[in-house]
């Protein structure tokens, strides 16, 4: 599901899809990502242009393959990106077109 630069959505309904797969955020003006705890299906995850800034939620995910964190506070703090590479040693973790190297 995509839900580029939506504002006006209730971002919690999103923990009712416990099968989705993929989920774009990207530019959605949100910090918390609580609706993402219980997607146990979930691998690919996109976050440009948010403000998450700490990994916890994506932590409590299963299935991480890919993440995408281009201008977020979460991109610029190496102890939360140490904790998601350290939970999905395997995942491709992209801030824009760069790929991050552990």
């Amino acid at each position: 599901i995509s839900l580029y630069y939506q504002t006006d959505i209730d971002y919690l309904d999103i923990s009712e899809c416990t099968k989705l797969q993929f989920l774009s955020l990207d530019y959605c003006d949100i910090s918390d990502l609580t609706m993402i705890n219980g997607l146990e299906y979930l691998e690919d995850l996109y976050l440009e242009g948010t403000n998450v800034s700490e990994a916890k939620d994506i932590l409590r995910l299963k299935k991480l393959n890919h993440l995408e964190i281009a201008d977020t506070p979460l991109a610029e703090n190496e102890e939360q990106l140490e904790f998601i590479h350290k939970k999905f040693p395997e995942a491709n973790i992209y801030n824009g077109f760069q790929k991050l190297i552990f």
